[in-house]
């Protein structure tokens, strides 16, 4: 599908800070994107250390030799397929939320073409110097600082319609390395709208080999040449070259203008010039104001500096900058011209050097104390926002596939609007890959989410995790102590028992996200005896979950339904909501099939029956590669397609020993991030569950991502609500049992659904109206606002349930 936004990043020898780059950009909250990254023939390893990301929704294109950033980023626009087309360096960094709020700005403006933002200024390190940014938020400003030779944003911080620069042939390459300018330019002469988001949503690293340091000189040439040009649509042949320098500032200016008839002379000029564009352009009254605020600022803020060098002939520039009114004396240039232009002639060449350095080192001090001033508001916030902080606690791992797609994807929005503590149990295996975990982390701190992995032990069995839950209330306790913790998120059983005790110790509120009924789950599993020390252990914990949580989230209607067979005296007063595991729509869509990745498995003109995931455990392994071998008898042209992390040599042996011929059974191995480009080649999704009392409670997340990329499903009945999910919407098969009866009578229901052209977008619209990752986020954060408003208990328990549910 068409992503709305193309990240155009060009890449050029980028391995000391690209990971932080692309890192910054795959976290974004806005996630309907594609991160397009142009590699300029790069002589060190970054093509490798982007390729290793395997995430796909970023596309690499490498050039065969080194073409320059210009024109990497004009092939970068011809291969982009978003609407807008968001600008990112190499070496720079996106905070979370840029893409959404860049985009809101030009969903919700026609009048304007592109849209910057403000920006910190960080050194090579990643610490923060300055807040840099000018407010730009109509026309006139826009234009009045290309005029005066200023960039009105940073080029890195640019997001544009992509229709606006295709319209222009994309950036002019004459202009190199000046494009950014010229683009400007180009925008102003056609009176196309640029503003600017007045909050810093980028970090702009500053470092010695950056273009704008080492082409410094070719990048002023070409910026006056683009200059000029823009000049030449309003101003006279005549008069263009003394406007030009008039409106730059520099030195050239007052070479041409030696006396203050010869200024004079150069201010009418730009006056006749002025009213040619004003009305050129149609300049609204409110506009022209701003034009004019604008380059009187600038002349005054020049004839300053004119005065400082002893030029007199600078009088009638500022007299000029003085038709603004009064008001332009409180600009600090503009005040002190007539106490510099009287104490020039006192001034040696020294001097004056010492004193222009040191008026423009003053002029910067005002992003050193922006800086100050947004670190000051930020710790205000803080300390305003400290008890509505979440603790949410976790017993799997961030670095296991069900950690990444459960748990950070929901965090990653919520984060936006909610300051989060995650506190998770990380394997020592997923530990020891450094690359992963510190991906992991930068990924959350990039979205201000503050984690603290534990490590997660095993054997023995009870006494492992009776050590972990130790642990974890411990620092949970200290958490709680020093970020004020009012809300303890508990997602599952051991989580609880730790949000519990905190909820005790400390009177935070607690959210029991139940997951499913464990003490039945290990029972079930025949991990434990009914009756046993663990099991009788567990249960007496369990009641005090539903009892005394202050809200409950279960996975099915089922789930909660079974409520009334546990005996609990849950109180009538606490919240209960049903949070179905979801998807994320935006990565998980019925998009093209990757040709290359289909190429590799031998998949062209097969209809792939797909398996993905765990197969074991819970998940009926047996059954489904015998039903998957009835599949291949009966269907024609059909392989299986199997994606799973379990180990390979034995499960090509139980296909084998299932009936699967070995040409016909494809296994493969994938991260989180590489799963939708799979699900795009299946054409049916199969999975067993063994139904037992636990998993009524239970909603597999291999459903929502089937759904979600428009894959139809063959599940078995009575696991939670997905047998009637699957009837109600016709978005798969239900057997009624595993035995092979049921295979045959379902027969002719799979081949139907394969020729059904309408079934794709069935399996797509339901999971977008119950499986969508933005509605569990949704509900999660209205459980999260009743907590943080102190809003008193509902006086009766909310289950909301859906359309299906209602038979």
């Amino acid at each position: 599908m068409t992503p709305r936004v193309t990240v155009l990043m060009t890449v050029y020898n980028g391995v000391p800070y690209l990971r932080e780059a692309i890192d910054s950009v795959l976290a974004q909250t806005f996630r309907d994107f594609e991160l397009l990254i142009i590699d300029d023939a790069s002589t060190d390893q970054s093509a490798a250390r982007i390729e290793s990301f395997g995430d796909p929704r970023i596309r690499l294109i490498r050039n065969p030799r080194n073409l320059g950033q210009t024109p990497s980023l004009n092939l970068g626009m011809a291969e982009s397929r978003g609407r807008y087309i968001a600008r990112m360096d190499q070496d720079d960094v996106c905070l979370p939320d840029r893409l959404q709020q860049q985009v809101a700005c030009l969903d919700a403006r026609s009048d304007v073409a592109a849209v910057g933002t403000w920006a910190f200024l960080i050194g090579p390190e990643g610490r923060a110097t300055e807040m840099v940014g000018t407010r730009v938020d109509e026309f006139g400003t826009f234009l009045g600082m290309t005029l005066t030779f200023a960039s009105p944003i940073g080029h890195p911080t640019l997001v544009i319609r992509r229709d606006v620069l295709a319209a222009f042939g994309g950036y002019d390459e004459s202009f190199a390395p000046c494009e950014d300018y010229a683009l400007w330019c180009h925008l102003a002469e056609r009176r196309h709208g640029l503003v600017s988001i007045p909050r810093p949503l980028m970090k702009l690293r500053r470092h010695a080999q950056q273009q704008s340091r080492v082409r410094l000189a070719a990048q002023q040439a070409q910026g006056r040449r683009a200059h000029a040009r823009l000049l030449s649509a309003w101003a006279d042949a005549e008069h263009l070259d003394l406007i030009s320098s008039l409106l730059r500032g520099d030195d050239a200016f007052w070479q041409a203008c030696p006396t203050k008839h010869d200024v004079r002379q150069a201010l009418a000029a730009w006056n006749q010039m002025r009213t040619t564009m004003t009305a050129a352009l149609r300049l609204s009254p409110e506009e022209s104001a701003r034009l004019n605020h604008r380059v009187r600022w600038w002349f005054g803020h020049n004839a300053a500096f004119a005065a400082l060098q002893g030029r007199r002939q600078s009088l009638p520039l500022y007299t000029a900058s003085l038709e603004g009114g009064i008001s332009m004396l409180r600009y600090p240039a503009v005040a002190s011209y007539p106490v510099l232009l009287a104490a020039s002639p006192l001034f040696g060449a020294t001097l004056r050097k010492i004193c222009k350095d040191a008026v423009m080192a003053l002029g910067r001090q005002k992003y050193v104390a922006r800086l100050m001033t947004q670190t000051l508001k930020n710790r205000w916030q803080s300390a305003q926002a400290s008890g509505r902080e979440i603790l949410y606690v976790s017993y799997d791992g961030m670095l296991e596939p069900l950690g990444a797609s459960q748990v950070v994807s929901y965090l990653l929005p919520m984060a936006v609007t909610r300051r989060i503590t995650l506190l998770s149990y990380e394997k020592p295996s997923d530990r020891r890959d450094v690359s992963r975990y510190a991906t992991m982390r930068q990924r959350l701190e990039a979205a201000g989410i503050r984690w603290i992995p534990l490590r997660y032990h095993k054997r023995p069995s009870l006494l492992a995790t009776g050590w972990d839950a130790l642990i974890g209330i411990i620092v949970g306790w200290i958490v709680c102590r020093r970020r004020q913790i009012r809300l303890i998120h508990a997602r599952g059983y051991v989580p609880s028992v730790i949000a519990l005790t905190l909820k005790r110790a400390t009177g935070a509120r607690f959210l029991f996200d139940m997951r499913g009924f464990w003490p039945e789950e290990k029972v079930d599993a025949g991990h434990w005896r009914r009756g046993s020390l663990a099991y009788r252990l567990t249960k007496w914990c369990e009641r005090k979950f539903f009892e005394q949580a202050d809200a409950i989230v279960s996975l099915t209607h089922a789930g909660v339904k079974a409520f009334d067979t546990l005996g609990y005296q849950i109180p009538a007063a606490t919240p209960i909501d049903v949070i179905p595991t979801c998807a994320d729509t935006s990565r998980f869509s019925p998009e093209a099939a990757d040709r290359d990745l289909q190429a590799q498995l031998g998949l062209q003109g097969k209809t792939v029956i797909g398996c993905v995931g765990t197969l074991s455990n819970w998940y009926l392994r047996t059954p489904t590669l015998r039903y998957c071998s009835f599949l291949l008898r009966h269907l024609e042209h059909a392989v299986i397609l199997c994606v799973t992390q379990e180990d390979h040599a034995q499960l090509r042996r139980d296909a084998q020993a299932a009936g699967i011929p070995p040409e016909r059974f494809r296994l493969a191995r994938a991260a989180f991030e590489q799963m939708p480009g799979y699900l795009s080649l299946m054409h049916v999704g199969v999975f067993f569950i063994t139904p037992t009392f636990s998993k009524t409670a239970s909603a597999a997340t291999k459903l929502a991502e089937f759904l979600a990329s428009g894959v139809p499903v063959v599940i078995n009945d009575l696991i939670g609500d997905s047998g009637g999910v699957v009837r109600e919407h016709r978005v798969g098969v239900v057997l009624r049992d595993v035995a092979e009866r049921e295979w045959t009578a379902s027969l002719q229901d799979v081949q139907a659904l394969l020729a059904d052209a309408a079934c794709a977008r069935r399996c797509r619209n339901t999971a977008l109206a119950l499986f969508d990752l933005r509605d569990g986020v949704k509900k999660y954060l209205a459980l999260y606002d009743r907590f943080a408003e102190n809003v008193e208990p509902l006086s009766a328990s909310v289950v909301r349930p859906l359309e299906w549910a209602k038979s």
